[in-house]
């Protein structure tokens, strides 16, 4: 039998891999995720909080998180 024929396809290298989808979701919309997934956290903290009568022990559990996590994002997000 002969050698199998290499395939090789022909590739822009130029090209940047979020360029073959189109324009991204940011670029179409102006959304950036660090801004809302910061205000979906802090909802989330929040109503945790509410739902367990402000008992941190219990919102940790709630949201999945340690308690030192809980402590740190109640202190970067700002509440009392």
């Amino acid at each position: 039998m002969g050698r199998m024929p290499v395939f090789s396809p022909m590739i822009d290298r130029s090209a940047r891999p979020g360029n073959f989808l189109g324009p991204s979701l940011r670029e179409r919309s102006g959304f950036r995720l660090g801004v809302l997934g910061g205000w979906l956290e802090r909802q989330m903290i929040r109503e945790a909080l509410e739902k367990t009568g402000f008992n941190q022990t219990q919102a940790a559990g709630l949201l999945g998180l340690g308690e030192r996590m809980l402590r740190y994002k109640l202190k970067k997000y700002g509440f009392k």
